[in-house]
């Protein structure tokens, strides 16, 4: 078994550190803290982990093992006709990690304003790249879809270019050969709507079933949180600022207008800090 595979089969409490993909998968227990205290809203778990010294830009990490088949065949069942899918020849157990969603992100998927303020205020990047991957099941998992898993070809990825774009909704859904999905960024520039991996610090996905994998939420833009990631130095792109034009929401004009002179203030005061791009 590899050390991945150990890994994913420990129980809860026991977390080596095993390097993977320039990452390492295992997270310490104040960072599990974080993720876990974020995803289920509470404030008081999130402070105390971030005392404890959990990292304000912790990804949550999520670990897929299946069994992995020669080839795929189609049989039929026995008792009603319809034709499974069914894997044939022989088998290994394979892993593959990869980075989810971190606490910032997921704090502004639930419109937590209180914690994605405590996670700025503990050093929260607001200009890193947002992305995480989406995995389905399969009936089966060959050696060819397996290999394109490990190149990094999953069902789903979802790019921003900071947490401000993702908090607009100016985002883009990609699909496994790396192609945009012009249905699913629809619905999320439109709609909010976007598949995030299961709750969990360590996701991990052993022969995964139908609606084992992801959920489905919708986002809401929220000025609050916008003008927090303003004040902490996002760096309004061009797109972002013509998403707010387009949507035309009085409340998210305000808030871009008021940091705006701001930061203008404090130019001429000599004090600001902060970059402001495009705007």
């Amino acid at each position: 078994m590899t050390s991945l595979g150990r890994h994913l089969s420990l129980g809860p409490n026991a977390q080596p550190p095993v390097p993977f993909d320039n990452f390492v998968v295992a997270l310490s227990p104040p960072d599990c803290l974080l993720i876990n205290s974020v995803e289920s809203g509470d404030a008081n778990g999130v402070a105390v982990a971030l005392r404890l010294g959990a990292n304000p830009n912790v990804r949550k990490r999520v670990i897929l093992g299946v069994k992995v088949y020669n080839k795929a065949v189609r049989r039929k069942s026995w008792f009603n006709g319809d034709e499974q899918e069914k894997g044939f020849g022989s088998s290994e157990t394979h892993h593959k990690a990869v980075l989810g969603e971190s606490a910032l992100v997921q704090a502004m998927i639930r419109n937590d304003v209180a914690v994605v303020d405590t996670l700025l205020q503990a050093g929260a990047n607001v200009n890193a790249e947002v992305e995480w991957k989406i995995i389905k099941s399969r009936p089966v998992w060959t050696k060819e879809v397996w290999r394109k898993v490990q190149e990094g070809s999953w069902d789903v990825s979802y790019k921003f270019e900071s947490a401000l774009e993702f908090a607009l909704g100016v985002g883009w859904a990609f699909d496994r050969e790396g192609h945009v999905s012009g249905v699913m960024t629809l619905n999320l520039r439109k709609l909010g709507d976007l598949w995030i991996n299961v709750s969990g610090a360590m996701v991990k996905l052993k022969d995964p079933v139908a609606n084992e994998t992801l959920r489905t939420v919708r986002v809401k833009k929220n000025p609050a949180i916008v003008r927090l990631l303003l004040e902490h130095g996002a760096w309004p792109s061009k797109e972002a600022v013509a998403t707010v034009a387009r949507d035309k929401d009085p409340d998210m004009i305000r808030v871009f207008n008021e940091v705006q002179q701001k930061i203008r203030r404090s130019k001429i005061q000599g004090s600001s800090r902060q970059k402001s791009v495009g705007w």
